[in-house]
């Protein structure tokens, strides 16, 4: 599945996602057009944590052109895997956020 997600008016990223068919069995874009991880915790699926993979590169020129910026302009990406509570992989995305539009704020405990 993939979809640009805005803030505002302003393209904020490209989210592409990748889910176990013999676990997440439906999709449509009408649930794409909200939250997926509500409609998974409706299906009564527990979601239990995720690996994060953080990037810095420059952006493809496919790509670039989705997000609105000029290819090989600079981009992060998270590549995220998703795991059930049971440890269980069932989503892999690669989201690849816009230069301009995105900030970040990161809290961590000493």
């Amino acid at each position: 599945m993939r979809r640009l997600r805005y803030i505002d008016a302003d393209v904020l990223c490209l989210e592409e996602s990748y889910f176990r068919t013999d676990i997440i069995m439906y999709l449509n874009e009408q649930i794409a057009q909200g939250s997926i991880f509500n409609y998974v915790r409706e299906l009564g699926i527990a979601i239990g944590f995720s690996d994060k993979y953080l990037t810095v590169k420059k952006l493809a020129q496919k790509t670039a052109d989705l997000l609105g910026v000029k290819a090989g302009d600079p981009a992060l990406t998270i590549n995220e895997i998703y795991y059930l509570t049971s440890g269980e992989p069932f989503d892999y995305s690669t989201t690849t956020y816009h230069y301009e539009n995105s900030k970040f704020f990161i809290q961590s405990n000493a």
